[in-house]
């Protein structure tokens, strides 16, 4: 049996096409877990209405806590021997559930590829290069860094339960970001055979509405260096278990710890924290890090140069994340980058 873990927060127009893109799966050996996070529109309503008509679905209605505490509701009464996550506004096609059954090949892991949607229109997809990584060396192998990165989210993959169980496997409730790709993080480390498949059965749905969210007055500066710790653990082990070299460590840590770690400090600024601000140049100047990302150069060239003052170098980040934001999708930006980037370059050498 194949158990299937849909969170639900207030997703009352996609949900029955979620719901029903299960309910006609070519194969009929499933159970559906919908996690209801407390939504207040009529998604507890559309639950229960199917769960009354199909003895497979189970309902669980829980207040708000997030996306985390969901799925792991969810993982704690699964019953199947596989674990399949679908977020409540994506749908998948008929033969989702059969062509993975045809083709697993018996691995800890099976990766699909996916569609992306929008307003009922499939306009793109990604599709995987068909692999099958027999150990550890052909994991490290086809996953190291920019394959770790497009594959972190939970969706698209057909999990073991016998090894999420066995190892204890949960997603950090205390993680508002990036708690997905922690959770892939953990699980592949306790691999010992992937499947990558050719097929793409999984639509996700882009420019989505309501996803599951969690009130919370945390900073957010302190929710990305929580998460730039908890992958730094990981990839501490992942240096034991897979081997790597220093290359491949510091590839990751600065992609996974040191990245996420400057997208928090925008909140920094706008609170004027001083103190912590503080501790962060101290950080930073104690770091060898040289980003490749042009954003991050500038960033780093404001931080930790002594000829500004502190407020100076509030109002400057300021304005950079702003611009940023702003200006994501236009091209004229990258001008601006390239020329505070060259600046940059030269003095933090």
């Amino acid at each position: 049996m194949i158990s299937i873990i849909i969170p639900i927060y207030n997703v009352e127009d996609y949900l029955n096409k979620c719901i029903d893109s299960i309910i006609y799966q070519t194969y009929s050996d499933w159970e559906l877990i919908l996690v209801d996070d407390g939504s207040f529109d009529s998604s507890p309503a559309i639950c229960d209405s199917y769960a009354t008509c199909d003895s497979r679905i189970k309902v669980i209605h829980k207040i708000n806590e997030g996306v985390s505490k969901a799925r792991n509701i969810g993982i704690e009464i699964a019953q199947g021997e596989y674990i399949v996550f679908c977020d409540a506004d994506d749908y998948v096609d008929p033969n989702y559930l059969k062509q993975f059954l045809k083709n697993n090949k018996n691995a800890d892991l099976v990766i699909t590829g996916y569609y992306f949607d929008t307003n009922n229109i499939v306009y793109s997809y990604k599709i995987y290069q068909e692999a099958y990584c027999k150990n550890l060396e052909e994991i490290k192998k086809h996953f190291f860094l920019q394959n770790l990165k497009s594959n972190g989210y939970p969706w698209g993959k057909f999990y073991k339960h016998e090894i999420i169980k066995s190892n204890h496997l949960r997603f950090n409730e205390h993680l508002q970001i990036n708690e997905d790709h922690l959770f892939v993080f953990q699980y592949l480390l306790c691999c010992k055979t992937i499947y990558i498949t050719p097929s793409k059965d999984y639509h996700y749905t882009v420019f989505r509405g309501n996803n599951i969210k969690l009130s919370s007055k945390r900073n957010p500066f302190h929710m990305h260096k929580l998460a730039s710790e908890c992958f730094k653990k990981e990839i501490n082990r992942m240096q034991t278990f897979w081997k790597l070299t220093s290359i491949e460590y510091n590839s990751l840590i600065n992609e996974f710890v040191y990245s996420k770690r400057l997208l928090g400090l925008n909140s920094l600024c706008i609170q004027k924290d001083v103190t912590s601000f503080k501790e962060e140049i101290f950080y930073w100047k104690t770091r060898k890090y040289h980003p490749k990302n042009s954003f991050h150069k500038i960033i780093l060239f404001i931080i930790c140069t002594d000829i500004l003052s502190t407020n100076i170098k509030f109002a400057f980040l300021r304005y950079i994340y702003a611009l940023k934001e702003y200006n994501k999708k236009k091209k004229y930006i990258q001008y601006i980058y390239k020329s505070v980037n060259n600046c940059s370059t030269q003095i933090i050498k």
